[in-house]
């Protein structure tokens, strides 16, 4: 993460902190700390779950130079169930945690249609 804000007087790197990523998405995290850490756990789960075995099945699906059966099922059947533990989360509810945050920001749902249907979409 490149911090553009010349507090240091040049772009600076830094990993990807908390701090720095609260100061720059402040306005979509609520200030309770019950909300907070909620919307911080789906968020994790996303980026340190969802996201990855998007990413894994994406590329066992699409680039892997032989096809690897047991790779492109694994990796199908993960990203389902965890796109079903989200599609239930939201079947009851507009936002992943309450008002629109940045844990929707990262959800591969959008509009309002079931993110393992947009899924299974991209597979035909």
């Amino acid at each position: 993460m490149l911090d553009y804000t010349k507090q240091a007087g040049y772009p600076s790197y830094s990993p990807p902190s908390c701090s720095t990523l609260r100061r720059k998405i402040r306005r979509f995290l609520p200030s309770e700390l019950r909300e907070r850490n909620e919307l911080l756990q789906w968020l994790f789960w996303q980026v340190g779950g969802l996201g990855p075995m998007m990413g894994q099945a994406q590329h066992f699906f699409s680039y892997a130079p032989n096809s690897l059966p047991y790779a492109i099922e694994r990796y199908h059947n993960e990203t389902t169930r965890l796109l079903k533990v989200l599609d239930d989360r939201l079947a009851d509810r507009e936002y992943v945690c309450g008002n629109y945050s940045v844990a929707d920001a990262e959800s591969p749902s959008t509009g309002g249609r079931s993110s393992r249907t947009l899924y299974r979409r991209r597979l035909t």
